[in-house]
């Protein structure tokens, strides 16, 4: 090899050994922007600002393709700012990488599940809550999950099974919620008029916990739905045992009932007996005094009313009943000063409130429509 091969392959080591550090000092570059840019997204996230989330993260994937965390949290980003979908196919993209960790699984699955949430598609929530069971079966943010999603997909049985594992302490609360999950299970059948056929889902729920008044009044509507209003009767008197502070809206209905059986004289028995249970529901005096008026007893009806005067001073209902009971007596000023106090009130349609959510109910409800908590209503 001549002098001049020999430098010039010197020259060419030189210049490849420079262009090796240029590319490695570039890709180093790189990787710090990489590893930045994470970081910030992450940042981004927690601080709820996901438009620049998903544009670092972006960033990220795009240079590092097997960064599955990255990918996780750019899917988290996207349904965190309104887009569910684009979650959903990110973070089911992922299911079809190999050798992904058991964690790195289990996130996935997580983010699958809210995906499907956000999108209201809760059954299929339930279902890959249930993958994660099986690979962790002690998984409890899983099972919190499950906790709302089965009955928001009328799962009844299994979350009854859920509430029998929970680690609950207050063991009568899972009785009751257990006994109206399986009452849950016999509305369907009710509402389809397959009314024997819900009895028995009826009583089954009983078994769960016998205080809890809630079948009680649904076998006793099957029976009423039948036309078996005797029937109805013997179940609504037991409801009336079990829960006389949840009674109120009863009322007119049993006392239609008794009507039409000839025993509308038991009414007033009912009403006095509810009322030494609860006296302080104005509703259950008021009726009473109706039911005297009815009768043509008016100065009973009105002592009823003056009777719990303190009660329902301020009460709009009783002072117009008191005031149509004085008409009736022909105490006509005396009605017209009490209608004089109510003349700028009208009474608003009442309505059953879920405490929890907000949701209002024209009918009774044990279960809230909406969040699907129990005993909010009352």
């Amino acid at each position: 090899m001549s002098a001049l091969e020999i430098v010039l392959s010197g020259v060419v080591g030189v210049l490849l050994i420079f262009l090796l550090f240029i590319i490695l000092g570039k890709e180093k570059k790189v990787k710090d922007k990489t590893v930045r840019s994470y970081a910030e997204g992450l940042n981004y996230i927690i601080n709820g600002d996901y438009n620049k989330a998903i544009r670092k993260l972006k960033f990220v994937v795009a240079r590092d393709t097997d960064n599955i965390d990255a990918y996780i949290k750019l899917g988290l980003a996207y349904r965190r700012r309104g887009n569910p979908k684009n979650a959903l196919v990110i973070h089911r993209n992922l299911l079809y990488r190999e050798n992904l960790s058991k964690e790195q699984r289990l996130e996935i699955f997580r983010n699958l599940v809210e995906d499907f949430e956000d999108l209201n598609d809760k059954q299929s929530a339930v279902e890959w809550c249930e993958r994660i069971i099986e690979i962790d079966k002690k998984n409890r943010w899983a099972a919190n999950k499950l906790w709302t999603l089965y009955p928001a997909v009328g799962e009844w049985d299994k979350a009854i099974e859920l509430l029998k594992s929970s680690p609950q302490k207050d063991k009568g609360r899972v009785k009751r919620r257990s006994a109206i999950y399986k009452m849950a299970e016999g509305l369907k059948l009710l509402e389809d008029g397959k009314y024997h056929e819900s009895r028995l889902v009826f009583k089954k729920a009983i078994k769960y916990d016998a205080s809890c008044e809630a079948p009680y009044f649904y076998i006793a509507e099957s029976y009423f739905k039948e036309g078996r209003i005797q029937d109805a009767l013997v179940w609504w008197e037991r409801y009336l045992g079990i829960s006389p502070d949840k009674s109120s809206f009863l009322l007119r209905k049993l006392e239609k009932a008794l009507f039409e059986l000839g025993n509308f004289d038991k009414v007033g028995d009912l009403y006095e007996r509810l009322i030494e249970k609860i006296p302080d529901d104005i509703r259950i005096v008021i009726s009473l005094a109706l039911f005297y008026e009815k009768k043509g007893k008016i100065d009973e009806a009105v002592e009823v009313i003056d009777k719990y005067q303190e009660k329902y001073s301020g009460d709009s209902v009783a002072l117009i009943t008191r005031a149509r009971l004085l008409v009736a007596k022909g105490e006509l000023e005396e009605a017209e000063r009490l209608l004089d106090d109510v003349l700028e009130k009208s009474r608003v349609k009442e309505f059953f409130v879920c405490k929890n959510c907000g949701y209002k109910s024209e009918e009774v409800r044990w279960i809230c429509p909406d969040c699907k908590e129990i005993d909010t209503f009352f």
